[in-house]
């Protein structure tokens, strides 16, 4: 494939706390036509609301892998990429460290690759979990740690998203990660409508998530790899 474009992308931080204590960063490594290392911290583990208290919120810090115009790539003749293509795969380096324990109940401090694709029900995702002490969620007897049963939260029919869990990585220890996205969606299949991999499901993006409530995690991301074939 062409080398897509990629962004780092921020859930309920202020720019205020960019490369702050507590606070947010993210950062690239490396030389020119080198692999790159792109560094995801999230701290939130010391940060209070506005009464002093410990703040419990959902924080996120991602490197999200990409294309101009939402499609990871277009084909020669410029048509979107779908799911249906076929294989799926994605492969990347990485490193996780927990710095402390946990300031909230929800012990959340996760780092996981999500696979965002759309389909004619709406936006779907499968979300791999590679880093949770807490731990968030504990596993259904399918192994699928959360689920939107394909409906909002009125209860309207939407897309698909399924969280599960995948190869785990060990505190400051680097590890190649392999997922293979089609296997899973062919796996949880009746958690993805039934129809997991439909002719019409654009590809997205492949993003690694760096996640927290009341807890510090810097994440390190290197050589990443999506294939479609």
């Amino acid at each position: 494939m062409e080398c897509p474009a990629w962004r780092f992308v921020t859930y309920n931080w202020d720019q205020s706390k960019l490369r702050a204590y507590p606070g947010y960063d993210h950062q690239v490594h490396g030389p020119s036509g080198s692999p790159l290392k792109l560094v995801l911290q999230n701290n939130s583990k010391n940060l209070r609301d506005r009464s002093g208290k410990q703040n419990c919120e959902l924080k996120e810090v991602t490197f999200s892998h990409e294309y101009v115009g939402s499609s990871i790539k277009r084909h020669p003749d410029r048509s979107l990429y779908q799911f249906s293509d076929g294989r799926v795969k994605a492969s990347y380096d990485a490193l996780v460290e927990q710095s402390g324990g946990f300031s909230c109940e929800e012990k959340r401090a996760m780092l996981t690759t999500d696979f965002i694709y759309k389909t004619p029900r709406g936006i779907s995702l499968i979300s791999v979990v590679h880093f949770d002490p807490g731990p968030f969620s504990r596993a259904n007897e399918d192994g699928v740690l959360w689920t939107n049963k394909c409906r909002t939260e009125a209860g309207a029919p939407t897309g698909c998203r399924v969280t599960v869990n995948g190869q785990r990585l060990q505190p400051g220890k680097k590890t190649r990660i392999d997922i293979d996205f089609t296997a899973l969606a062919k796996k949880y299949a009746k958690y993805l409508g039934d129809d997991p991999i439909p002719a019409k499901s654009q590809i997205e993006s492949l993003q690694v998530v760096n996640t927290v409530k009341g807890a510090d995690l810097k994440a390190e991301v290197s050589d990443v790899d999506l294939t479609v074939g």
